[in-house]
């Protein structure tokens, strides 16, 4: 051992000599078994050396030589026998030569125990593979030779057998050819999937088992031992190192087999059993998967070395396509400890059939802290100082914390004291913030609710200020966030804000109010100051501007038929403008002030001074000649639109005079009582319209000079008629509507027919001197003393009336249809809201006093009752009736939900089914019912006779509330479409009570006589009344407060409810007409 000896004396190295002839005694024991082990290996596991003198030894040996067990061989013994032996077996064993009966065909291997050759059998005829075993010790071969006899039994597939063994001449053994590669050959030039490694594994570990069966273990299971045929059959090879496990042979505790495939218990040389070669195999599997060795290192000692301290690199960290089961069973096999990996390889293999099948399998993936165990376990000495280190730590953080405590405690007791003063002040500071704070929600309180109680005044208010005509307050008042929030913002809100903004669009303009209109060119001519501004009829932008001499208190003009010229009058002097050069062509100079003007079709410019009309020819610009009225004061003249001869003037004293200028006298005087301010003739020629100072518009039929009709305005609070000048007329296309304006600063519209006031315009601050209808478009324009000139959009209003010809006593909405079914005299009325028209008169037997709308069928029909007992259903669209007897006598009251009637007649009330006109539930009274009616959502209805109020639960028809009165007559009553409330309208007041309490919640009051109708919007928050005081007034059905009183009828409002998304509200009264009082949707959310 002179080698070691050197080697040790190198590095420095010196043991007690009885320490060093120990260890080297065990290791000549070991080279007398045939166990070749280094003497570095020894001092290592003997505790002689510590791990760092381990590595210097370890780097001495660099330059040695291995074997294929990677086992240092060239130990420093004098003994050259196995050389010898080598050097001769070369030669001896060339190609084609003979060993006993087999012919020698190519050698296919070397090792560190032989040579193995492939030979021809010629007595069986089969090749086969003949071993000759050299280069070992003559124990270590009587040992092989012996437990080859027991491996010779083995009978598998998976084992290559072994045919025959032998001494003479030489140790040799024959065994089974694998024609074919090793798993070394495929790992390391073929790509293997992880199904054909799988298969592979469980055929090895089949195999195995089968040895293990009968107690033999490999002990040098690697990828060189496992042949792999061209049919990818595994077969397991070179049991050289094979031990039984009951044999004398095998109880030897020496090193065996390849570092990089040896277990921790064959480095350590202990008892071996069948677990050692499931972990071989798991370090095979291991590169297989990874084409890498599961430890690496320069030499021989460094691997043990690693196989017994450190932990395996996780696989899918090398090649993540591996499945987390096989590295889990991969994992299992590299247990240190053998008692962590699988019991035998049978359960292995059972495991890799569970991954192939989908199965659950035996291993589980390594948990974070059993990495962490086994890092520390592997790395005591490390872990032993970050231990002792974080101790250390700790105990100076202690110390120091100690005496930081220690000042922290005498800051603390000064800081104590101050905290104590500053906890005093701020509980004290916190008492008077919570008082403040109790002060504020108070307040704030308090201003909501004066907000809320503010709210019905403000509103009031600004509906008062609106019929006075002051738009500018009311849009103050309405927009402030202060008087009205939007919370407060109901329907009464959003129906003041649009009735006070009609207007689309506004332009400054000249005192004196007047406008000449081009239809021609669609321009519009205005004055202001000494200057004359061409607007398109949009009002959108002035075109131009034409300068004037004179004063800037009178402007009267207007445009010739073909639009080319303009004539103006300023004072006594008329000018007529070249509409295309914007330049002067004429003028004309008058001893009179100058009135009025006006140009016929033909050309003659007429121009009214105080007493005269001068009668002029455009054509020649000369005067035709001068008209003279004694004692007559002329303010305004017309032309017909037709007969171009014809033109009407007004005089004193109530005169209105239609002169004829080709005879030269007058066609027709008419009377006007009072001063005649205006006349207007309609775009047809048939009508004149005349107005003056008593408020009167009279309307005259140019057939015979007859008056047609006097449309007069009363003021409904006192009946009194309305003394006021109107300045402004004009007739609509059609001659249904016409238009006035004067001193009361509004716009009106009228119906001609009816003789009723439709809508009202306000924005004005001073009298209204004109306004017209623009032809072709929409809109209205009105000019006004106040300087302004203003368009309007007559279909945008508060209010629309609708004249029914007839008392109106009860009607109905159709929600997706947008009708309106108005029962009348004689008659149900079908008005279109969407067309703004009466599409149908349906005639009925006697006066219906109720009509409903009913979807039945797929068809829309209406429902009406009537005297002789007949409910009548009539099809909109067909007009064809259909009806069934209800009662014998009389149909009173009614009212529908879905297909469910509920009606009274005779004194009694019956719910009837309408698709089969089966009475499902009736009830006899002492009184007629004078309404029933279905709630919202038809869960109940109810029913009001002379002094008694009664609601139904619809589904049970049991009797839910039941109130009576002693003196007053219940007329009305309406259900709260969310809460368990019904209102009574009761005398001229209106009761609100839960019906399933019997409390009463308000008592409201302000009609001034009999309360006819009343209903609550779809939100519940508003509710409607209708009197015969002329009004239908809204309320808040909160509070009970008056919001606003709506006072356009001029006879008892007989019915009202809300409809269209609480957008609306529809009234109908015996002045015979229905009110739609509203708002657009565009307002919503302002």
């Amino acid at each position: 051992m002179n080698f070691d000896k050197f080697v040790m004396q190198k590095i420095g190295l010196r043991l007690p000599q009885q320490d060093l002839e120990k260890c080297l005694d065990y290791q000549k024991s070991c080279l007398q078994n045939g166990q070749k082990i280094l003497l570095a290996q020894i001092l290592l596991y003997g505790k002689f050396i510590n791990p760092q003198q381990f590595f210097h030894l370890e780097n001495e040996y660099n330059t040695i030589t291995q074997n294929d067990n990677g086992v240092p061989s060239k130990i420093a013994n004098e003994d050259t026998t196995d050389l010898l032996t080598q050097s001769k077996t070369d030669a001896a064993f060339s190609v084609g030569s003979f060993f006993k009966h087999y012919k020698i065909v190519k050698e296919l291997g070397r090792g560190g125990m032989g040579i193995v050759f492939k030979i021809f059998d010629q007595k069986l005829n089969r090749h086969a593979a003949l071993k000759i075993i050299q280069g070992v010790s003559s124990n270590l071969i009587q040992r092989f030779q012996q437990e080859a006899k027991a491996i010779a039994i083995l009978d598998h597939p998976g084992i290559v057998k072994i045919f025959e063994i032998g001494e003479e001449p030489l140790n040799y053994f024959t065994m089974e050819f694998i024609d074919g590669y090793s798993l070394d050959h495929y790992i390391k030039n073929f790509e293997l999937n992880e199904k054909e490694v799988i298969s592979i594994f469980i055929q090895v570990a089949t195999a195995l088992q089968v040895a293990h069966d009968h107690k033999i273990i490999h002990r040098d299971l690697k990828p060189e031992n496992i042949m792999l045929t061209k049919s990818n059959a595994a077969k397991v090879m070179d049991f050289g190192l094979a031990k039984v496990m009951d044999g004398d042979l095998s109880l030897s505790r020496n090193f065996v087999g390849t570092p990089a495939y040896a277990s921790p218990e064959q480095v350590h040389e202990q008892e071996l059993d069948v677990r050692t070669d499931v972990y071989s195999l798991g370090a095979t599997l291991y590169e297989a998967l990874t084409k890498r060795r599961v430890f690496q290192g320069k030499t021989s000692v460094n691997i043990l070395y690693q196989v017994v301290n450190a932990a395996p690199v996780a696989p899918r960290a090398l090649n993540p396509e591996i499945s987390l089961e096989l590295e889990a069973v991969c994992l299992k096999c590299l247990e240190k400890k053998p008692q962590k990996r699988y019991r035998n390889v049978s359960a292995f293999a059972e495991d890799l059939q569970n991954i192939l099948e989908h199965r659950p399998i035996i291993a589980k993936p390594p948990s974070m802290y059993s990495n962490l165990v086994k890092w520390w376990r592997r790395n005591i000495v490390i872990a032993s100082i970050v231990t002792v280190f974080t101790i250390a730590i700790v105990l100076l953080l202690i110390f120091f914390s100690v005496q930081l405590t220690r000042k922290q405690i005498e800051l603390t007791q000064r800081e104590e004291q101050l905290t104590r003063k500053l906890n005093q002040k701020e509980r004290e500071i916190s008492i008077q913030e919570e008082l403040l704070g109790k002060k504020q929600q108070e307040l704030q309180q308090e201003r909501k609710n004066s907000r809320e109680s503010l709210y019905p005044y403000v509103i009031a208010m600004s509906d008062s200020y609106l019929e006075n005509n002051n738009v500018a307050l009311v849009d103050k008042l309405l927009t402030s966030k202060e008087y009205c929030p939007k919370y407060l913002r109901n329907w009464e809100w959003y129906y003041l804000r649009e009735k006070s903004h009609n207007e689309v669009r506004s332009r400054k303009h000249d005192v004196s109010g007047h406008i000449a209109i081009n239809y021609a060119q669609k321009i519009i001519a205005s004055c202001e100051g000494n200057r004359i501004k061409i607007w398109p009829l949009s009002l959108s932008d002035e075109i131009s501007i034409l300068k004037m001499k004179g004063s800037d208190d009178a402007f009267y003009g207007a445009f010739t038929h073909d639009g080319n010229y303009l004539v103006v009058a300023d004072h006594n002097v008329v000018t007529m403008w070249n509409m295309s050069t914007k330049r002067k062509e004429q003028r004309w100079e008058f001893k009179d002030r100058i009135r009025y003007l006006d140009i016929n079709r033909n050309g003659i410019l007429a121009v009214v001074c105080e007493n005269k009309l001068i009668f002029l020819s455009l054509a020649t610009r000369k005067q035709m000649f001068e008209h003279f009225e004694k004692n007559v004061y002329v303010r305004c003249g017309s032309f017909h639109p037709q007969r171009q001869n014809w033109f009407a003037y007004t005089g004193a004293l109530g005169k209105v005079h239609v002169f004829d200028i080709a005879m030269r006298k007058n066609i027709y005087k008419l009377a006007h009582s009072g001063m005649t301010y205006i006349c207007r003739f309609s775009d047809d020629g048939r009508y004149l319209a005349t107005a003056g100072d008593n408020f009167q518009i009279k309307i005259w039929n140019m057939k015979d000079g007859s008056c047609l009709t006097t449309l007069q305005e009363h003021d409904s609070s006192s009946n009194k008629r309305v003394a006021k000048i109107i300045y402004g007329l004009d007739f609509s296309v059609d001659n249904k509507y016409i238009l006035s304006g004067g001193e009361d600063n509004v716009i009106k519209v009228w119906d001609v027919k009816n003789k009723t006031l439709t809508r009202t315009f306000r924005g004005h601050s001073n009298a209204v001197a004109s306004c017209f209808y623009i032809r072709g478009t929409k809109h209205i324009i009105s000019t006004s003393l106040d300087g302004s000139m203003k368009m309007w959009d007559p279909f945008v209003n508060g209010a629309r009336t609708i004249a029914m010809n007839t008392a109106v006593y009860h009607c109905d909405i159709h929600r997706k249809k947008n009708l309106i079914a108005v029962a009348a005299q004689h008659f149900i009325y079908l008005y279109s809201l969407s067309q703004h028209k009466l599409l149908q008169r349906f005639p009925c037997y006697s006066d219906p006093r109720v009509c409903k709308f009913v979807d039945m069928h797929n068809k829309t029909y209406i429902v009406s009752n009537h005297s002789n007992g007949y409910v009548k259903l009539t099809d909109i669209e067909t007009s064809k009736n259909e009806s069934f007897k209800t009662f014998r006598k009389n149909v009173g009251a009614f009212d529908i939900y879905g297909t469910y009637m509920i009606v009274e007649g005779d004194r009694t009330i019956r719910l009837f089914d309408l698709k089969s006109r089966n009475v499902l539930w009736e009830k006899k009274f002492r009184y007629t019912a004078r309404q029933v009616i279905f709630s919202e959502d038809g869960k109940y209805f109810a029913m009001v006779g002379h002094r008694i109020c009664i609601v139904y639960d619809t589904e049970t028809r049991q009797q839910k509330y039941k109130f009576t009165v002693a003196k007053d007559i219940i007329r009305s009553m309406a259900l709260h479409p969310s809460k368990d409330q019904v209102a009574i309208a009761m005398g001229s007041n209106i009761l609100v009570y839960n019906f399933v309490s019997g409390e009463k919640v308000l008592d409201i009051r302000g009609h001034k006589t009999l309360v006819k109708s009343v209903g609550f919007s779809q939100s519940g928050d508003r509710l409607v009344s209708a009197s015969g005081d002329y009004t239908a007034r809204v309320w808040n059905a909160q509070t009970g407060e008056q919001l606003l009183v709506l006072r356009h009828h001029t006879a008892d409002v007989n019915t009202v409810q809300f409809f269209g998304d609480n957008q609306y509200i529809l009234s109908g009264s015996a002045d015979k007409n229905l009110i739609i009082w509203g708002y657009r949707n565009s307002l919503r959310g302002k």
